[in-house]
């Protein structure tokens, strides 16, 4: 069986803190994600990290949730706008209010090109933590943040021409 190249970890930082908030109640606040280049090569992260190895990006998070399927998972997402770009990304880091790295990702080397360069391309990032107890992590959702697949508008396309078909008739 062929290792796993691409994956989350929880820092020794990110467990302290889970173990904390478990014990102390406060929650465990993931408020920052950040994208970086590897310093140039695909690198394997390890849980006594404390820092990305070359920042190329980074946002406030906004979307985070509970997985419906595995309630042991928290899905965080963040989309990097079209606007942001001229680098490759090949690891993520989730963080916190402190600026403290919490989880760190592998990720496949991707392009994130500049819109003056001729493409526009957004791109989400997504990371699935495996928790214990999803009760000691603080979901935060921006309610003016809306992420829809291009399914999600597709039903809700034929939902509109059901309900338009049957009003008409």
């Amino acid at each position: 069986m062929a290792e796993q190249q691409y994956f989350t970890l929880v820092t020794d930082i990110g467990k302290a803190a889970i173990a904390n908030a478990s014990v102390t109640g406060e929650k465990v606040d993931f408020a920052k994600i950040k994208v970086g280049d590897g310093g140039g090569s695909s690198y394997t992260p390890n849980e006594s990290q404390t820092a990305l190895k070359n920042v190329v990006w980074e946002s406030t998070l906004e979307h985070a949730q509970v997985d419906k399927d595995n309630p042991n998972w928290v899905v965080i997402q963040k989309f990097i706008p079209g606007d942001v770009g001229g680098f490759e990304i090949r690891e993520v880091g989730l963080f916190d209010s402190k600026d403290q790295l919490l989880a760190v990702s592998s990720y496949p080397t991707t392009y994130k090109p500049e819109a003056d360069s001729g493409t526009v391309k957004e791109l989400l990032i997504k990371v699935i933590l495996v928790v214990s107890n999803v009760a000691n992590i603080n979901l935060k959702v921006d309610p003016t943040v809306i992420l829809a697949t291009l399914k999600d508008l597709q039903d809700l396309d034929s939902k509109i021409d059901t309900t338009k078909t049957e009003l008409t008739n």
